[in-house]
């Protein structure tokens, strides 16, 4: 005989899990867009949503501590916060964020598995080599495992999970960076130059494709079924 109360139980732990990949989404390649990244569209009802699912569980999953929870709560419900500015104090945040940011640095986010540290044995100093994901194309170029050398690299603090490339305009020369790529020809690398702004633009597209065929593989709870269940 088949135990509706253990079936039941198994759906909710995949639907909390299903909910946290949600988040980890919105953090990162999501763009915190909650209509496209959220199950429920809404960061209020998405939390929610969670923490109802978590009460009614008998044990805690380790994949989720409260802690990591609770993180989630005011990463998500903060940021809805932040949108509830009066006009004139977006207008001032955004000035803010464009003179701190977005016109002089350019952030390249990968993976940490594309994260590879090490000593440079010519002078001794620690180097920083990303990998390119797989689909990173620019014009008719697949750059897809090039490697580029950024000295500042950090962790992101809406995504653990992933690494952050800061390069200076001010620094860069024609706006480009160096690119490791493999010459099967010449079974040697060879450095080339591309845009900063074209290859920021076709990792955040590898990324973005990765993360939806992520999210197709695991998405094992249907709409039409979840919204049938109450609890």
């Amino acid at each position: 005989m088949i135990d509706l109360d253990e079936n039941r139980m198994e759906f909710k732990y995949r639907m909390l899990g299903r909910l946290q990949q949600d988040c980890e989404y919105y953090l990162g390649n999501g763009g915190r867009d909650a209509n496209h990244a959220l199950y429920y569209h809404d960061e209020v009802r998405h939390i929610e949503e969670m923490k109802k699912l978590y009460d009614e569980l008998p044990e805690i999953p380790e994949w989720l501590p409260p802690e990591k929870l609770k993180e989630y709560e005011e990463q998500l419900l903060g940021y809805k916060e932040e949108a509830k500015l009066p006009t004139e104090d977006i207008e001032n945040v955004n000035e803010k964020q464009q003179k701190a940011s977005s016109g002089e640095y350019v952030r390249i986010k990968v993976y940490k598995e594309y994260l590879n540290r090490g000593i440079d044995p010519s002078n001794d100093r620690e180097y920083n080599a990303l990998k390119m994901p797989k689909g990173v194309v620019v014009g008719d170029m697949d750059l897809s495992g090039a490697t580029i050398f950024p000295k500042l690299v950090y962790e992101d603090k809406f995504n653990s999970n992933m690494v952050v490339a800061q390069y200076d305009r001010n620094y860069l020369k024609d706006n480009a960076v160096n690119v490791s790529i493999y010459d099967r020809e010449k079974k040697d690398f060879e450095s080339i130059r591309i845009d900063i702004d074209e290859l920021k633009k076709a990792v955040d597209a590898a990324n973005y494709e990765y993360m939806e065929s992520k999210k197709r593989e695991h998405q094992t709870c249907p709409k039409e079924y979840t919204e049938e269940i109450t609890y």
